[in-house]
């Protein structure tokens, strides 16, 4: 009753037990209704703690921002980027690479049943990739995090401009994440950044691009940031 659906309620010596090893185990027995029902009860059971974290995570940064002044955001971002992902972010993968690895990510972010808000494309948060010419285009309908979480009215918004907002007012913060990680951290290790956000329909719309060559990347992803194309800031740190 407490979820509103079904959950299992096994006897207690079997209750422990994962339920995606059931849910294989009665695929190869052939019991396929009921392998399909402990899929459902396993996504369930996977999504409900990772949205409690995520809400945690929100309200977080709305009570920095509220007690210490959305500046403080900027070094939430920095020193969980230095101190955690950097170092794959920044690492030398082929652009497929660089985007297989980021749709593994999205698609574990993203998925699993709603919370009223219906992500992406697909019931269960799905998301578009198109390759262009010179880029691919990655499009949430919202994001599964910052953008789902703002929309839920969770997550609080910049009332300021900064570099690290791509210089918009209104960007949740969890979405400035996307800015320093993969925008600002990566151009002041190699002069250039992994991939870019069009910041202009969020909540409700996110669109990224990896472009094929770096060096084809616009000026104006650079200046937006305060930054020059080009250049890092590797040596001078």
């Amino acid at each position: 009753k407490r979820f509103g659906r079904k959950i299992r309620a096994d006897d207690w010596p079997e209750i422990g037990t994962p339920t995606w090893p059931l849910a294989e185990q009665a695929i190869k027995d052939g019991r396929i209704d009921e392998a399909l029902e402990l899929v459902d009860v396993a996504r369930f059971e996977n999504n409900f703690p990772r949205m409690g974290f995520h809400n945690i995570m929100m309200k977080t940064q709305n009570f920095i921002a509220e007690k210490f002044g959305e500046e403080q955001i900027e070094k939430l971002w920095r020193y969980l980027g230095e101190s955690s992902v950097h170092s794959t972010l920044v690492g030398e993968q082929a652009i497929a690479e660089q985007i297989q690895t980021m749709c593994t990510v999205h698609r574990g972010l993203h998925s699993g049943p709603g919370d009223g808000i219906n992500v992406g494309p697909g019931k269960f948060g799905g998301f578009t990739v198109v390759e262009e010419k010179d880029r691919f285009v990655l499009t949430f309908e919202p994001c599964g995090t910052g953008g789902r979480f703002a929309k839920m009215g969770v997550m609080k918004s910049t009332k300021k401009a900064y570099p690290w907002s791509w210089g918009r007012v209104g960007v949740p913060y969890n979405c400035c994440h996307c800015c320093w990680w993969w925008e600002i951290m990566p151009i002041e290790a190699t002069g250039y950044p992994i991939r870019i956000f069009e910041p202009e329909g969020l909540p409700d719309k996110c669109v990224s691009f990896f472009y094929k060559n770096p060096a084809s990347v616009p000026d104006k992803y650079f200046t937006r940031l305060g930054l020059v194309k080009g250049q890092s800031l590797a040596g001078h740190k």
